[in-house]
């Protein structure tokens, strides 16, 4: 993951180092729209405390961060330091839904500290109880005249976001787009965005292998379905350039142990071989899929620029 991280800062620093025609940069995040508060406040009070603090409430049960959020903390504030550095405006805006209870309850314990009943719990589950708890109190909290505009806008859209119940289907995708065009200005302003790859894909359909570790993980809407990067209009697509970033095999932190990653959904199995016959014996190739059209077809179609690491490390 160190390696992505390191890779997307390059990418962005070096196109803004190159874009002169605008003093705004905007960075869209497949992150909990309740982070985007945490932003907020670390800009406008510098706030430290609150933004460190929220690493520590990542998963359903309360521990420390992992490498990956703590490398994910450290991209996020090169971004924030090299964009006040070049004196560029910068936002950070996150486009997704609340899928983890106990950060969103983090954040609406800043708004009401009764909240902290739920956040002292060992374990907070991602359950229906504790969602409908969490849309209660946001909607109480918006009907509220203690809280300035500002906080007012993001308890509503915290709330709105609450209310898409699963992981892997279109009413989340399709929230991820309205978000993402409420706010993009891609005539006056430079607009990264960080997403999973699958996101940007035309079309995408989940199974209905009700075994599989998908199926044991998430909420899933079974079918095709559009996702984000489909939803573009013409318009759109025309000013995005796709950079995708892959590893051919997953090392697992501090373990001995690896996954191969096939890609299936992005390449075929002659792509994924002449991917192989580049990278020989380097550690990563970086290419333009179009100079590389024929032998790339299936990937030329979703990206525009592929970087390719044979392994990385890989921690949750």
């Amino acid at each position: 993951m160190k390696e992505k991280y390191s890779e997307i800062k390059e990418s962005i620093t070096s196109i803004i180092d190159t874009t002169n025609n605008s003093d705004t940069v905007n960075l869209f995040l497949e992150l909990p729209t309740s982070f985007e508060f945490v932003l907020y406040r670390l800009k406008e009070f510098n706030d430290t405390t609150f933004f460190n603090n929220y690493y520590n409430n990542m998963y359903y049960k309360k521990d420390p961060p992992s490498k990956f959020w703590l490398d994910f903390k450290e991209l996020l504030l090169s971004f924030i330091n090299y964009c006040e550095s070049k004196k560029l405006e910068w936002n950070i805006r996150c486009i997704d839904i609340e899928r983890n209870f106990r950060n969103t309850a983090y954040v609406l314990n800043f708004f009401d500290p009764e909240i902290d009943s739920l956040l002292s719990q060992k374990y907070i589950m991602d359950d229906s109880l504790n969602r409908n708890y969490l849309i209660q109190k946001t909607g109480e909290f918006c009907l509220s005249r203690k809280f300035n505009e500002k906080e007012l806008f993001y308890l509503k859209r915290i709330n709105k976001s609450l209310n898409i119940d699963c992981q892997l289907c279109q009413k989340r995708d399709s929230f991820m787009y309205s978000q993402f065009t409420e706010f993009v200005d891609s005539v006056n302003n430079l607009n990264f965005g960080i997403f999973g790859i699958k996101h940007l894909l035309l079309r995408k359909s989940h199974s209905s292998d009700k075994n599989s570790f998908t199926h044991s993980q998430f909420k899933v809407e079974e079918g095709e379905m559009i996702p984000f990067y489909g939803l573009f209009s013409d318009y759109l697509r025309n000013r995005t350039f796709k950079i995708g970033i892959l590893a051919l095999e997953h090392k697992i932190f501090d373990s001995g142990l690896s996954i191969t990653k096939d890609y299936d959904y992005l390449m075929s199995d002659s792509e994924r071989e002449y991917i192989l016959s580049m990278l020989a014996g380097s550690k990563v190739i970086r290419c333009t899929t179009k100079s590389h059209k024929t032998q790339l077809n299936e990937l030329n179609e979703i990206l525009d620029y592929l970087i390719v690491y044979k392994e990385s490390q890989y921690a949750r």
